[in-house]
């Protein structure tokens, strides 16, 4: 979780620190190969006037956005100089990437199943340890 959130961070760090923002064209909308959701594929002018592709990741904003952009929507974006894979994202939503939490979902989950399982079942966390309790000690030493 901690990598994730890492990895999150420094990408708002070079947002905030060198993001351009300027204005792109919807090229199309796609599902990823890697995950089932969706990617936005937009066309911009980038500062030394070379045509360039990014690639907005969807899971950042609320449906309700997601679903009203359509190819050839005029968007607002923030991008990096190439890094990031080409990834951008649309600046006048600027504040749900920075509060996107969703990274962290499923590490939370198995947190909270292995607390509620040591908490019904706390034997597991003794297996390793010696409870023979009853040991005497040995005789001719003064206690």
């Amino acid at each position: 979780m901690m990598d994730r959130y890492g990895t999150h961070q420094s990408f708002l760090r070079s947002m905030d620190q060198s993001g351009i923002v300027t204005t792109a064209t919807v090229s199309s909308l796609f599902h990823s190969a890697i995950s089932d959701e969706l990617t936005v594929a937009v066309n911009f002018i980038d500062q030394s006037q070379q045509e360039r592709m990014g690639f907005v990741k969807t899971m950042y904003y609320p449906a309700e956005i997601v679903n009203s952009i359509k190819p050839g929507d005029i968007v607002n974006i923030r991008y990096l100089e190439p890094s990031y894979e080409g990834y951008v994202i649309l600046n006048d939503y600027y504040t749900d990437v920075r509060n996107y939490f969703g990274f962290a979902y499923d590490i939370i989950l198995m947190m909270l199943v292995s607390w509620v399982l040591i908490i019904i079942r706390p034997e597991p966390l003794f297996w390793g340890f010696n409870l023979n309790l009853s040991v005497k000690p040995k005789e001719g030493i003064r206690q």
